[in-house]
C-alpha cells in the first residue's frame, strides 16, 4: 500500500485538507508530489495506521481490516 492509497482512505474532509496541506507544503513540483505519493508504507507503518483507524481516526481501510 502506498501513501496515496492511505491518503485517499481519509473520510473526514477537514482532516484530509489539513494533512494534504501539511505534507505537500514543501514539495516544489508535481514530480516531487508524485514521488512522495508513490512511496510504499512499511509493514510497521501500516500496522500503526490500522491502529489509528481502530481508535477512531477517520480512515476507511476496508481492504486491510
Amino acid at each position: 500500500m502506498n501513501k496515496f492509497e492511505i491518503i485517499k482512505s481519509i473520510t473526514d474532509i477537514k482532516k484530509f485538507s489539513s494533512l494534504i496541506f501539511d505534507i505537500l507544503s514543501d514539495k516544489k513540483t508535481p514530480e516531487e508530489i508524485e514521488e512522495f505519493l508513490l512511496e510504499e508504507i512499511s509493514g510497521e507503518g501500516l500496522r500503526g495506521i490500522e491502529a489509528l483507524a481502530r481508535k477512531g481516526y477517520p480512515l476507511s481501510l476496508d481492504r486491510k481490516q
